[in-house]
């Protein structure tokens, strides 16, 4: 059965330490897109037939959020923001399914911001977005 959007959850901490659902929630998101992939080498042999062989190799990924800026109770964007200037970790917990058994809850992941972004345009709404590159490999919640 499908999972629908609506009760996706992200959290940002600056430690390892687990995510605390609400206190840690990234507040005003409306899209989480969580994007892991692994990095793939060819090993094919000459003459060895007429498809590629490839081998997995390191894992990498990236977590993309974005939604209303929320300046009142940025202080979860807020960190994002601070990560984003400092360069220092964050760990972002990705709930997809927070009612599910173990292993089937979603990610948590350490990550370093990439980027962010906050903009207008005029008569319309303030939004806030970033892009999280994984500099660790995923946990299975």
């Amino acid at each position: 059965m499908p999972l629908a959007g609506h009760p996706v959850q992200i959290a940002i901490r600056t430690d390892a330490t687990a995510a605390s659902f609400p206190t840690d929630e990234v507040d005003g998101l409306n899209s989480v897109e969580y994007s892991p992939t692994l990095d793939l080498l060819e090993v094919t042999a000459f003459n060895d037939g007429s498809a590629k062989t490839k081998l997995g190799a390191l894992r990498d990924g990236s977590i993309s959020i974005s939604g209303d800026y929320e300046p009142a109770t940025a202080g979860n964007q807020q960190r994002v923001i601070t990560a984003a200037g400092d360069g220092s970790s964050v760990w972002a917990t990705v709930n997809f399914n927070p009612g599910g058994s173990a292993g089937q809850v979603g990610f948590r992941v350490e990550c370093k911001v990439a980027n962010f972004k906050i903009a207008a345009q005029v008569g319309d709404r303030v939004t806030f977005s970033a892009e999280l590159q994984f500099t660790a490999a995923p946990t299975a919640l």
